[in-house]
């Protein structure tokens, strides 16, 4: 199957939705860190409406499909663990520290990182947009890590 701009870009979007589901899951199992989760939730849901601006671009179309490198399967791939990680932890809830690992993990992801790899080849109408994600997910990162820290120390 041939894959295209649109393709891509929905998978993008779906895949920031999923990650804020999941949050949202830890918001409601972990009332003591709901602000925490709440927060990184509202800010998943920003990144998605962020991308959805990019179906305005037509400089993006070039981009997604030769430069990025991002396969539509590798991304379809990361959904479906987030999403099955939702599912289990609403089943048999996790621990607070197996919930900030999970999330470490996500957002230290391949995919998480290509946000990262603003360069020359992106065009400068979608840089800002990109790189607001980029700053934002490390930023995630940073929150998760050291959050993750603090409840393994107690």
């Amino acid at each position: 199957m041939k894959e295209t701009k649109s393709d891509i870009l929905d998978l993008l979007i779906e895949h920031e939705l999923v990650i804020k589901r999941l949050y949202e899951t830890f918001a409601d199992q972990f009332p003591d860190r709901r602000d925490f989760w709440s927060r990184i939730a509202r800010e998943e849901q920003g990144h998605a409406s962020k991308l959805e601006l990019l179906r305005q671009e037509s400089t993006i179309s070039g981009w997604l499909l030769i430069e990025n490198r991002l396969k539509a399967n590798a991304i379809a791939t990361s959904i479906n663990y987030i999403d099955d990680q939702r599912v289990n932890t609403e089943t048999n809830p996790f621990s607070p520290v197996k919930a900030l690992a999970i999330a470490r993990d996500i957002e230290s992801s391949l995919l998480e990182r290509f946000f990262n790899r603003i360069t020359d080849s992106i065009p400068n109408e979608i840089k800002p947009i990109l790189k607001t994600i980029a700053d934002e997910s490390q930023q995630h990162l940073k929150s998760i890590a050291a959050a993750l820290e603090a409840e393994k120390s107690k």
